[in-house]
C-alpha cells in the first residue's frame, strides 16, 4: 500500500535474511503480552531502551571470550612447560641409572605426578579454547540479529515520520484553502449588503462573479479537506499497525535475542565451572587419593634408614676387625746422619685468577650466544643490585659514580660467568658506580639497543601528536626488533618501571629517566657521534620523547604478567 504521498507502506518492509533462517522468522514472531513486554511497547524509549540492554550484554560477553582466549593461553603454557619439565627431569634422573631406594622411587612418582598435573592442565586450557570459540560464533550471531532488528526498526520510523511529514503538508494545504474560501465567503456577504470601499472609485463586481469566486474556493477547501482526511487516516494506519503489531513483534524479537546470549553465555559460564572444578579436582586427586598413590603418599614413604641400610648392603665392601683398622708409623732409617731443616714459611693461601671474558664493547647478539641466554649478565647483574640496594637513592642514573669504581665493578662482571649481585664492598659503597657501568656499557655497544637502522621509524612515531597513535606506532616498532634487541629493552623498561614508582624517594620519575636513557639507548651520546652530527642533535629530543613514551605505556607495549 502507498500513502497519498507516494511513500512507502510498513507492511511492504520485508526484512533481509540469510540462507539459514525462514522467511518468517522475524514477521511471524509471537507476540508476548507478558507485562515487560507491555511496559516497554508503552515507553517512548522502549526499543532504543532494549536495543542498549542487548548491546550491554554482547559487551559483556565479549569481555568473557577475552578472558577465555587469555585464561587458555596461559594454561595451555602452564600445561606444556610442567609437562616439559617433569619428562626432562625424569629422563635426566634415568640416564644416571641411580640405586634404586624409596628417595629415588619417591622422586620419579612425584615427576610423574607433575607430567599428569601438567597434562589435566593442556587439557582444561583445551577447553577453554572451545568454550572461546563457541562464544565468538555466539557474538557473531546476537550481533547479526541485533543489527537486522535495529535495521528494520529504522526503516520502519522512517515511514512513520514521512507520513506524518505528509499529513503536516496537508493540514497546511487544507489550512491555507478553508482561509481562501472563509474570505470569498465575507467578501461576498460584503458586497451583497452593499457598497465596498472599492466601490467608491470603481464599478462593483457582479452577484455571478462573486459566486463564482465563492464556489472555486469552496471546491479547492473541500478537495484540500478530503485529502487531509485521507493523509489523516492512512498516518493513524501506520501509527496503528506500527504499535500494535510491528513495535510487539521487534521487542518480542530482541527480547529473545537478549534471553539467548544471556541464556547461551550462562551455559558458557557452567561448562568453564565444570572444567574448572573437574581439574581441580583431577589434581586434587593427583595430590591425596585412596590408592595412595598421591603425592603426600608418595613422600611420606621416604625411609631414609631403610634406604641407608639397603645402599650399605648393597655397595659395602667386606668387613674388618678393628685391630687392623689403625695403621703404624714406621721411620725410615737413614745411614748416613742428617740435620733436621728448619720449617720455612709457607703461603697463606694461594691467589687464583679467573680468565676474564669479552662483555663490553662487543655485538649484543654476539654477546647472548657467547653467554648463552636471553637478557646480558650484565644487564641483570646492575639492576637486581640497583634493586636491592639502590631503589631510595636519590638522583639514581642522575648521578655518577667515580671511574675508578666504574672500573671495578666492569672488571668484576668481566671476570664473573653466572648472574650474582654486587656487594657494597664491590662497588666501593657507591650504587652509582654500579649505573655508571651500566650506562657505559648501553654507549659501547657498536651499534644502539634501538638499531639506527629502524631509528627513523621510532622517530617518526614519536613525532604523532596523537597519543594513542603515538602508543601503538611504538608498540609495531618494538615489536619488530630483533628478539635479542626487544628482551633487552623489555628487561629494562621492567627495570626502570621500578625506579620511577620510588620516585617519592629517589626523585627520578620518568621525564628524568627519558632524558638518561634517550640518548644512552637510541645512540644519542656525544661518544657515539659516527656520522651526521648535527642531524643527531636535532633528534635528541625525539629519542627522549620515545623513551619517555615507552617508560609511561610499560604495560601497554611489553604486557607484564601482573607480580
Amino acid at each position: 500500500m502507498m500513502g497519498s504521498d507516494g511513500s512507502l507502506s510498513l507492511s511492504e518492509i520485508t526484512v533481509p535474511l540469510t540462507p539459514s533462517e525462514t522467511p518468517t522468522k522475524i514477521a511471524n514472531t509471537p507476540s508476548e503480552p507478558d507485562e515487560l513486554l507491555e511496559k516497554w511497547r508503552n515507553l517512548d524509549n522502549g526499543l532504543p531502551c532494549l536495543l542498549e540492554k542487548t548491546r550491554q550484554d554482547i559487551s559483556v560477553t565479549k569481555e568473557a571470550l577475552n578472558f577465555f582466549k587469555k585464561r587458555a593461553a596461559i594454561e595451555e603454557e602452564y600445561g606444556r612447560q610442567l609437562t616439559k619439565l617433569s619428562q626432562s627431569m625424569m629422563e635426566g634422573h634415568d640416564r644416571q641409572q641411580l640405586f634404586s631406594d624409596t628417595l629415588t622411587q619417591s622422586w620419579t612418582n612425584i615427576l610423574k605426578v607433575h607430567e599428569t598435573i601438567g597434562e589435566q592442565r593442556l587439557k582444561f586450557g583445551s577447553e577453554i579454547a572451545e568454550i572461546a570459540e563457541d562464544i565468538s560464533f555466539l557474538i557473531k550471531d546476537i550481533d547479526k540479529k541485533r543489527k537486522m532488528t535495529k535495521d528494520l526498526s529504522a526503516r520502519h520510523e522512517r515511514v512513520l515520520v514521512d507520513a506524518e511529514l505528509a499529513l503536516s503538508k496537508a493540514k497546511q494545504r487544507y489550512d491555507i484553502s478553508s482561509e481562501e474560501w472563509e474570505t470569498k465567503l465575507m467578501q461576498l456577504k460584503t458586497e451583497a449588503g452593499g457598497m465596498s470601499l472599492k466601490g467608491m472609485f470603481k464599478p462593483n463586481r457582479n452577484q455571478a462573479q462573486l459566486n463564482k469566486y465563492e464556489d472555486e474556493a469552496r471546491s479547492k477547501a473541500a478537495a484540500a479537506d478530503e485529502q487531509y482526511k485521507q493523509q489523516l487516516s492512512y498516518a493513524n494506519s501506520l501509527r496503528k499497525d506500527y504499535f500494535e503489531e510491528h513495535l510487539p513483534k521487534m521487542l518480542s524479537t530482541l527480547k529473545g535475542t537478549d534471553n539467548e546470549i544471556c541464556v547461551a553465555l550462562r551455559y558458557q559460564l557452567a561448562r568453564y565451572a565444570y572444567s574448572f572444578e573437574q581439574m581441580m579436582a583431577a589434581n586434587g586427586n593427583e595430590l591425596d587419593n585412596e590408592q595412595d598413590s598421591g603425592l603426600r603418599t608418595t613422600i611420606t614413604r621416604i625411609d631414609k634408614d631403610a634406604d641407608l641400610r639397603n645402599y650399605v648392603d648393597t655397595h659395602g665392601g667386606r668387613f674388618i676387625s678393628s685391630q687392623i683398622r689403625e695403621l703404624k708409623y714406621e721411620k725410615y732409617e737413614m745411614a748416613v746422619k742428617v740435620e733436621e731443616p728448619q720449617p720455612v714459611a709457607a703461603f697463606a693461601k694461594s691467589i687464583s685468577t679467573a680468565k676474564s671474558r669479552t662483555v663490553f664493547g662487543i655485538d649484543l647478539q654476539q654477546l647472548l650466544d657467547q653467554e648463552g641466554s636471553e637478557v646480558p649478565m650484565i644487564l641483570r647483574i646492575c639492576t637486581q643490585t640497583i634493586e636491592a640496594y639502590g631503589l631510595h637513592n636519590q638522583g639514581i642514573y642522575r648521578l655518577s659514580g667515580a671511574a675508578s669504581h666504574i672500573r671495578k665493578v666492569k672488571s668484576l662482571i668481566e671476570q664473573s660467568n653466572s648472574v650474582f649481585l654486587l656487594t657494597p664492598e664491590d662497588y666501593s659503597g657507591d650504587i652509582n658506580s654500579v649505573t655508571g657501568a651500566l650506562k657505559l656499557w648501553f654507549r659501547e655497544l657498536p651499534d644502539p639497543l634501538i638499531p639506527r637502522r629502524v631509528s627513523d621509524q621510532f622517530i617518526a612515531a614519536a613525532k604523532c601528536e596523537d597519543e594513542r597513535v603515538r602508543v601503538i606506532s611504538l608498540h609495531t616498532a618494538i615489536n619488530e626488533l630483533p628478539d635479542a634487541n626487544y628482551a633487552t629493552l623489555r628487561y629494562l623498561a621492567n627495570h626502570l618501571d621500578k625506579i620511577q614508582q620510588h620516585e617519592v624517594y629517589n626523585k627520578m620519575g620518568t621525564p628524568n629517566l627519558a632524558i638518561i636513557f634517550g640518548p644512552t639507548l637510541m645512540g644519542g651520546d656525544k661518544d657515539s657521534y659516527t656520522f651526521d652530527e648535527s642531524k643527531t642533535l636535532q633528534d635528541m629530543q625525539w629519542h627522549v620523547r620515545v623513551i619517555e613514551t615507552i617508560l609511561e605505556n610499560y604495560r601497554v607495549i611489553f604486557e607484564p604478567d601482573e607480580e
